[in-house]
């Protein structure tokens, strides 16, 4: 799965920076690698969050008035 980054660091497969913003990926045996060094080609899922209770959508919130 991959996601935003929301901290910088370093890539372990190129070991170029990883900045804020960019779409990353967990691999198990490297790290925090860059989508496009870790040959996956899954576009990036950006999951809604609510501001309440900040789970992802749907969310329990949704349906209390």
């Amino acid at each position: 799965m991959s996601f935003e980054a929301k901290y910088g660091g370093w890539c372990a497969d190129c070991d170029d920076r990883i900045q804020v913003g960019e779409t990353i990926t967990y691999t198990e045996d490297d790290g925090a690698v860059h989508m496009h060094c870790g040959g996956l080609n899954e576009p990036a899922r950006i999951a809604e969050v609510c501001g309440k209770c900040w789970l992802t959508k749907p969310c329990d919130c949704e349906e209390i008035p």
